[in-house]
């Protein structure tokens, strides 16, 4: 009998429960309600293996190793499938961690007091999502932004004719938006 009666007691409270969201639901819906995404774009590297060398000289090999694996990461590819996310949700507002600009400037002048940022822009994850969301006729733009990252860092580039090392500048521009 009390089994019974805790089972209907249970059976009246999902009732309620799936009313109240369908309610709830239809509600939302009526009321214009704003979606919201959010993704992490992902520079495609492990960039804190720069913070972890074990000496300053070893910085230039490591900046040039991680800005090849960010390169390889296909950047354009991996924006490409986030703007499909964004297309099948068609969110309101999409909020982004990590969208990265990598710049560089050959030869470098890091050595020399780093008098001329770094300005030639080798990925921009923003204007690669922003140009994807285009491409399958989708407006966004970019309502705020905040700069969390501004680094330059030597980078190896090879050596020279005379076997001398050349060094490019790697500029690491970080993006919430």
């Amino acid at each position: 009998m009390i089994a019974n009666y805790s089972l209907r007691c249970v059976s009246w409270i999902v009732i309620v429960l799936v009313a109240s969201v369908l309610h709830a639901e239809a509600r939302h819906a009526r009321s214009g309600s704003v979606v919201v995404m959010t993704r992490n774009l992902y520079v495609g590297a492990d960039i804190l293996r720069i913070v972890e060398v074990e000496s300053p000289s070893d910085i230039p090999l490591v900046v040039a190793e991680t800005l090849e694996t960010v390169r390889r990461s296909q950047p354009a590819e991996r924006m490409a499938a986030i703007a499909d996310e964004i297309a099948k949700r068609k969110p309101h507002l999409v909020g982004l961690q990590e969208a990265f600009q990598i710049k560089t400037q050959f030869p470098g002048d890091f050595f020399i007091g780093n008098p001329h940022p770094a300005e030639y822009v080798e990925v921009d994850y923003l204007e690669l999502l922003l140009g994807a969301l285009e491409d399958r006729g989708l407006h966004y733009r970019v309502a705020a932004a905040l700069a969390n990252i501004d680094v330059e860092l030597p980078g190896f580039a090879g050596l020279g004719p005379m076997g001398e090392p050349l060094f490019m500048d790697v500029r690491v521009v970080e993006i919430s938006c």
